[in-house]
């Protein structure tokens, strides 16, 4: 199968694809992209992907761009000196840019197109040198039959806004909480998207956010801000297995970082590690692990024994019980090894508790991070 079948097979299986309804301009735009050197392959076979654009159900008229700028420079003034100096032409482009617009909303707002039309624009390579492909489509957008702004959903919304600030193709982009006012799962997905985005395309972002999970999955590099000042710059392994100052570690929870004396492979896909008196069995099948960072939320004390197996549970020694209003902190020994655990009010209420007595204690490995071999990695459950 040559390019061109395999491109004119990937559009007969787009093309059949049923149509949602009321999708936005912006959504309704298909690039059919291909090797310069197939361009005149391409236009020999133009007319199968008319048949395979009627067999869907659609109608189909084709624009056809290539001899655009020849015929608005025939019908400019003066043109016999643009010839003589180039250059000079260069002021004349938004004047062309604007003819192009204008030709293509003819042809997308002429009586005969409707919902289930195809309008194929080929010769947009021609433009290359004269105008920007995302010119054009900025300009025609406003002529294609879709929803208005106000209609998007909150995440289409945010994606249209990402598609404006990637069109220029800036060098360096900002973003101001992308995701804040999404739900969980179309926030997720949206990072996933944008991560994805940002290192195809290589742009330098700042990414500003008060979510700390959205920072690791984003950021190549962390700075952490606290009433104006920038506390730390660091990667993100730096600032969980290193934090600069308490501000830095009250920031990312204050997770207990400990240090492991050893580690072996138990199965595949486990590994038990050792710090102290701790056997912490974990996640894990890639090398070597020289610390490990809980969070004190995902480390449980309770006064009497909780039933289940002894996996990644201890008995321990209360040290310190910090009350901060709507949550208590409690210090914990186990042997030589200090943790601290974080529960809120409620559940401290719950058990009977008090320092210097003993409690027991279970790890829970929802959000671990793992320094290893000089890299930091996560594990989230």
């Amino acid at each position: 199968m040559t390019k061109i079948e395999r491109l004119l097979h990937e559009y007969e299986t787009h093309i059949r694809l049923p149509w949602q309804k009321g999708l936005a301009g912006a959504q309704k735009v298909i690039f059919v992209v291909y090797d310069k050197a197939d361009e005149l392959k391409l236009r020999a076979r133009i007319e199968e992907f008319e048949i395979a654009t009627k067999a869907a159900g659609h109608s189909w008229t084709l624009c056809d761009l290539t001899d655009s700028f020849p015929h608005w420079m025939a019908a400019i003034d003066y043109r016999d000196s643009y010839f003589e100096s180039p250059d000079d032409i260069e002021g004349l482009m938004p004047q062309f840019v604007t003819q192009i617009i204008s030709d293509i909303a003819t042809v997308l707002t002429d009586g005969s197109q409707d919902e289930t039309r195809v309008v194929a624009l080929t010769g947009v390579a021609c433009l290359f040198g004269f105008a920007h492909v995302s010119e054009i489509v900025k300009g025609i957008a406003p002529h294609v039959q879709g929803r208005y702004p106000h209609m998007l959903s909150g995440g289409e919304k945010k994606r249209v806004a990402l598609a404006r600030s990637l069109a220029p193709s800036p060098n360096i982009l900002l973003l101001d909480e992308p995701t804040s006012s999404l739900d969980h799962q179309t926030s997720k997905y949206l990072r996933s998207e944008l991560l994805f985005l940002l290192r195809k395309l290589a742009v330098t972002t700042v990414y500003v956010t008060h979510n700390l999970r959205e920072a690791e999955e984003i950021a190549d590099r962390i700075a952490v801000m606290s009433k104006g000042k920038v506390e730390q710059v660091s990667t993100p392994k730096d600032l969980f297995f290193d934090p600069r100052n308490r501000s830095v570690a009250e920031f990312i929870g204050m997770p207990n970082i400990i240090e492991c004396t050893r580690s072996r492979m138990l199965v595949s896909g486990l590994v038990e590690v050792e710090s102290g008196d701790l056997r912490i069995v974990l996640p894990y099948d890639k090398g070597n692990i020289r610390k490990i960072a809980i969070p004190p939320d995902d480390i449980y004390i309770s006064d009497v024994k909780p039933p289940g197996p002894a996996l990644n549970r201890f008995t321990g020694k209360v040290e310190e019980i910090i009350d901060q209003g709507s949550t208590v902190r409690v210090r914990v020994s186990i042997g030589k090894t200090m943790l601290l655990t974080e529960m809120t009010e409620d559940a401290f209420d719950e058990i009977a508790i008090e320092e210097g007595k003993e409690v027991y204690v279970i790890v829970k490995l929802r959000r671990l991070r793992y320094f290893c071999n000089g890299k930091s990695q996560n594990h989230f459950s």
